[in-house]
């Protein structure tokens, strides 16, 4: 699991990305980000001199510069658990909508490889944007970090996922033959 900084750092690093998949904490945290930029900008609006037509210009701009992030997110979100992006219109229809943006938004995403890529996890080592802290207290009890620096656990962890990857495509492999 990844953090609210990492969460954000992927969001805009990814932004036109509609490949491969996240995770939910990933979407998660980018989705709370985006509220909350939102929400900063409507109070500074309010604030503000600004004429009512001008805050209404800016509230639009700032919303459309989010929807593409959002929905890169989303779709990658829908590949993490095996769906196809053209199920994103769903999230459109009153009530119906936002049930199945929290179902996808909270189901555990596919174990291994899938169709659209890798584990989240692993993508997140490439993408450099995760750190071993990102991933919780997993490591203070494990004696195989005991006596390592933040690089070296990085670069264990590195290997630890990209190991995974493999096992996980040769499982693949062997179902596809």
């Amino acid at each position: 699991m990844i953090g609210f900084t990492s969460g954000i750092r992927l969001g805009i690093k990814r932004w036109n990305d509609y490949q491969g998949r996240s995770s939910r904490s990933e979407f998660w945290w980018f989705h709370l980000f985006a509220v909350l930029f939102f929400v900063a900008v409507l109070l500074i609006m309010n604030k503000s001199g600004f004429p009512t037509d001008t805050k209404y210009g800016i509230s639009l701009l700032v919303i459309l510069v989010i929807l593409v992030p959002i929905t890169t997110l989303n779709l990658r979100r829908l590949h993490d658990i095996g769906f196809s992006g053209w199920r994103l219109p769903f999230i459109l229809f009153p009530l119906f909508g936002q049930i199945f943006l929290l179902f996808y938004g909270n189901k555990k995403g596919d174990n291994g490889a899938n169709r659209f890529g890798t584990e989240p996890e692993i993508n997140y080592f490439f993408h450099g944007v995760a750190r071993y802290s990102d991933f919780g207290e997993e490591f203070d009890n494990d004696e195989d970090y005991i006596n390592l620096t933040e690089e070296e656990i990085f670069e264990k962890r590195r290997i630890e996922s990209i190991k995974r990857l493999q096992k996980s495509k040769d499982l693949l492999d062997l179902e596809n033959k």
